[in-house]
């Protein structure tokens, strides 16, 4: 058996839409699996997109706090049973 290592970032934005880009590059510069971002700041009105394969939003008195499942290209699918554990 093979262990891959897979790269989690915790995040507290204070507030994401102004970091969008500098986001979106930590990301792809660092290799990150998975990023756990708080603090977002986001309405659920506001426009923000993330190369991700699978994102769950939970809404906190009007503010949206993000998880983020984001897998690189070059990684292997997320498996199929993988949202039967965020429900």
């Amino acid at each position: 058996m093979t262990r891959e290592i897979i790269e989690v970032l915790h995040w507290n934005a204070n507030g994401i839409k102004r970091q969008e880009l500098e986001f979106h590059n930590v990301l792809i510069n660092h290799d990150i699996a998975v990023a756990l971002v708080c603090e977002t700041h986001l309405t659920p009105d506001m426009n923000f997109n993330l190369p991700a394969t699978g994102i769950k939003i939970s809404d906190c008195d009007g503010l949206v706090n993000l998880l983020s499942i984001y897998y690189p290209l070059n990684r292997d699918p997320i498996p199929s049973d993988f949202n039967s554990i965020h429900k």
